[in-house]
């Protein structure tokens, strides 16, 4: 077997021999054929910060906390699992699921997981082997009893079948077929419990006595590997060719145990990394990891390097980095070089440490029982760049920076390129400027004295401006609309020297760069040293210091308005926007905002986090960004958000300064003042960790919004509370980074805010809908927000229980008074008749005395 890997090493070492040797001979004729591009052939190796010592990289997550950490496993769909003391946990990026014995998975803790292809999820317990599929838990083995298992590992072969360590064997299931593997038994107690299992018996080894599998490993030349413990301390591994599909012959099986090159010892775990190399590691003390390179076996301690070798987990990321998950230690082995990494330097649990690359690039870091972290690992977000500033790009989209020695560096994609002053280079470089043309200008100093060096993709032109200043600030560079490139004079200016100071520019029409007619020398009385100058899209020149001067095409004059951009004394850095906008960092006194029209001022009291601003970029999504010591902010038009990159991350005044890429990238550079000075002094500049460049790509997931509590009916006079809350994906922007809009019904969003709860007054009444959606550091926004729809009840004397009640009362009351007002006429009609009956009757009696005295008489 040895000898076929080795056969196959030295015919795939033969067929890239010639392929290498055509490329040396490509690589040469090029060089001699193309000599502008030969004097620029210094391969530059860029140097980049460990990202595991970024601490804004690490995210926790608590909800993982006092649940008893055992193991974990990504799913087919990106979604994270956790094994743990009383179940399992589901993260998909946003939401946590949580499945215990009455969800199905029965018997935790859940000792094993494995994501299958099929998008399965397997899971190991003391009660047997799950599967979660179609959103449910089912146990596949044993099909029924009661059994105490220990599943210590689950692996899915390149054929599909899976592949279960128990303490008792190695149980396989294979298109509905499940086979055990066990050393030297002929019948095993699993059988009672389930007879599916076909027994196959491994060879055993006549040193070995009690097996338990511990782990399964297939590698990418088709062996498996089996990890068996034995003992109280030893262990031992089992090797078959798998894919020749022959495991169940015993023949096909070896035994490695420890010999003088390997040591394995109990818990042993394998892993081959891209290069073809077989590492294997130990769960116990005071053995070593070994490695396999295809010949032999050879061996180191870890605790050589700083380590220990108590290792529980081992994996490879996509730049080749190898991890080893130690106790209380992470072990990194990157580019050749050992790297160990424990709390409290870096997040590192103070346990057995368990290590899984994501798909997505990042690293999940565990403890046994302990903490649970996310490192955003991958570049593709972060990046930071040693001893490099970035400067821009050309339209060829190779990136242009500037190296700590002065070189001017261009990276096409792939290659590293250095261009130094033996290639035409000034000296002392302090800015690089990509124009549109293609051409790459290289600002500062040559030989104590203002120059600039012109790349015209082939060779270097150099010119110098001794009437100018002793070199030109790496501050004020600008390529105007028409083409022509202007450059501001550092200070101090010494007219003694004959130094005027101003700005000089080059109009690429009138000649080329290395002939005097193309060139012209802006100078003042009224200022001397640059230190800005920018165009606006209406095509005025904006510079100044101490002092902001404008020109239309003529005689730069000095601004006179506003009174507290004349107060700030000193201008720090100018954007001219693409939307014709000007914006100015003042030293002490915020960002100055013209819109063509009128000025504002925006400082603390706005939320910047420092009225001491450095830089500030115009974004290609409308948004600025604004560069200060105490953090870095951004403006979405209407409110300034105080920090959206960590507080690591922030721009030194006069000495840093931010660029954005084409891809969107956000570049924040620093350096230091005796770097950008060093031209000036003869003391040499010692290296500086600040000076470096750090790459931020935003992504494009937005955050999720909810709303924790609404009242469905609102009482008067209308008083509404509402709260919410929003979850970012992965938790990139933690809940309390977050910002929120919010409206009712279809009036405009409001700004956003931290708040997460609000009182709203006086609703009218009638039925509304309130929104809210979140927004993350990124400035993604949900565009699903969450809504609620809520009713504001009328006023009692509104309601209709009131306006039927007040009805039916006053209908009585009606009824009532008509009823009184008839007997009142019935009983004004009875007296009056009463009183006519009396009158008729007095007057009867009247007529009666008036007859009985006729008759008397």
């Amino acid at each position: 077997m040895d000898f076929d890997r080795n056969l196959h090493s030295h015919i795939r070492c033969a067929v890239s021999l010639p392929r290498q040797l055509c490329k040396a001979i490509l690589l040469l004729l090029f060089t001699l054929l193309i000599p502008g591009v030969a004097c620029a052939t210094e391969v530059y190796r860029p140097k980049t910060d460990d990202p595991v010592m970024q601490p804004w990289r690490w995210r926790p997550f608590p909800e993982l906390n006092g649940r008893g950490f055992q193991c974990m496993a990504q799913a087919a769909d990106g979604a994270m699992w956790f094994g743990l003391d009383e179940g399992a946990m589901r993260y998909d990026g946003l939401s946590w699921t949580w499945y215990d014995a009455g969800s199905g998975l029965a018997g935790a803790p859940v000792t094993a997981l494995c994501g299958a292809r099929d998008g399965s999820v397997w899971a190991g317990t003391a009660s047997g082997v799950f599967r979660f599929a179609a959103g449910r838990w089912a146990r596949l083995f044993p099909t029924s009893g009661e059994v105490t298992l220990r599943v210590n590992g689950i692996l899915e072969a390149s054929d599909g079948a899976l592949w279960m360590m128990l303490d008792q064997g190695a149980l396989c299931l294979k298109r509905d077929t499940w086979t055990l593997y066990t050393v030297g038994s002929t019948r095993t107690p699993l059988q009672d419990t389930d007879p599916r299992p076909r027994l196959v018996s491994l060879p055993p080894h006549p040193a070995l006595r009690d097996c338990a599998f511990y782990s399964a490993y297939e590698d990418r030349t088709g062996f498996l590997w089996l990890g068996i413990n034995y003992g109280t301390e030893e262990g031992a591994l089992l090797r078959a060719d798998y894919r020749s599909g022959r495991p169940d012959n015993a023949a096909a099986w070896t035994w490695l145990t420890r010999s003088a090159e390997l040591d394995v010892a109990r818990n042993p775990l394998v892993f081959q990394t891209r290069d073809g190399v077989i590492w294997t590691v130990n769960g116990i003390s005071r053995n070593r990891l070994s490695r396999f390179d295809g010949n032999r076996w050879t061996s180191l301690s870890l605790t050589d390097v700083g380590g220990n070798d108590i290792n529980t987990s081992i994996a490879q990321t996509p730049d080749g980095a190898l991890w080893i998950g130690g106790f209380k230690r992470l072990h990194v082995l990157n580019d050749g070089k050992w790297h160990v990494y424990f709390s409290p330097s870096a997040p590192v649990p103070p346990v057995r440490v368990f290590v899984l690359p994501a798909t997505d690039g990042s690293v999940w870091v565990a403890g046994q029982k302990d903490e649970v972290y996310r490192l955003d690992y991958a570049p593709s977000r972060w990046a930071t760049y040693r001893d490099l500033n970035f400067h821009g790009e050309t339209p060829d989209g190779r990136q242009w920076f500037l190296d700590w020695d002065g070189g001017v560096v261009c990276h096409d994609g792939k290659s590293w390129v250095k261009h130094a002053v033996e290639d035409g280079v000034i000296d002392t470089p302090t800015r690089v400027l990509p124009t549109k043309s293609g051409w790459v200008w290289a600002v500062g100093s040559d030989a104590r004295t203002a120059a600039v060096a012109c790349y015209d993709g082939t060779k270097w032109t150099k010119r110098r401006f001794p009437e100018v200043a002793w070199a030109l600030t790496n501050r004020a560079a600008c390529e105007a609309r028409d083409g022509s490139v202007w450059f501001g004079s550092e200070s101090p200016i010494d007219r003694g020297k004959g130094e005027k100071g101003g700005l000089v520019s080059y109009n690429p029409n009138l000649g080329k760069p290395e002939e005097a007619k193309a060139w012209r020398h802006v100078t003042s009385s009224e200022f001397d040293s640059i230190a800005f100058v920018a165009q606006t899209a209406d095509g005025r020149m904006w510079t100044g210091d101490k002092a902001v001067f404008v020109s239309d095409g003529g005689p730069f004059k000095k601004l006179t308005s506003p009174k507290e951009l004349l107060l700030a004394g000193y201008v720090e850095y100018a954007e001219a926007a693409a939307n014709g906008e000007l914006w100015l960092a003042a030293r002490g006194y915020g960002a100055f905002h013209f819109d063509g029209r009128e000025w504002r001022e925006y400082t603390v009291r706005d939320g910047l986090p420092s009225n001491c601003v450095g830089s500030i970029l115009a974004a290609a999504d409308g948004s600025v960004w604004l560069g200060t010591m105490k953090g870095i902010s951004r403006f979405d038009g209407r409110r300034w958000t105080a920090t959206v990159l960590p507080a690591q991350v922030w721009i030194e005044p006069q000495n840093g300064w931010m660029v954005q890429s084409k891809d969107g990238a956000i570049w924040v550079n620093n350096s230091c003042r005796e770097w950008v000075r060093r031209g000036f002094s003869a003391q040499p500049v010692k290296p500086d960790s600040q000076h470096r460049a750090v790459r931020f790509k935003s992504d494009s997931k937005a955050p999720e919004t909810e709303i924790v509590e609404a009242q469905k009916e609102v009482a008067q006079p209308g008083n509404v509370t509402l709260s919410w809350k929003g979850t970012d994906f992965w938790e990139v922007s933690a809940g309390q980074e977050l910002e929120y809009s919010h409206r009712i019904d279809d009036r405009p969003w409001s700004e956003f805010s931290p708040e997460t709860s609000r009182v709203f007054l006086s609703v009218p009444t009638g039925s509304h809908v309130f929104e809210v959606r979140a927004r993350d550091l990124d400035f993604n926004i949900d565009a699903t927000p969450a809504h609620v729809d809520f009713r504001v009840i009328p006023p009692v004397y509104l309601q209709a229980w009131f306006i039927v009640t007040l009805a039916t009362l006053l209908s009585v009351i009606a009824y009532l008074l008509r009823l009184a007002v008839l007997r009142a006429r019935r009983l004004e009609e009875s007296e009056k008749v009463r009183e006519a009956h009396a009158e008729i009757q007095k007057q009867a009696a009247q007529l009666e005395i008036t007859n009985q005295r006729i008759n008397q008489e």
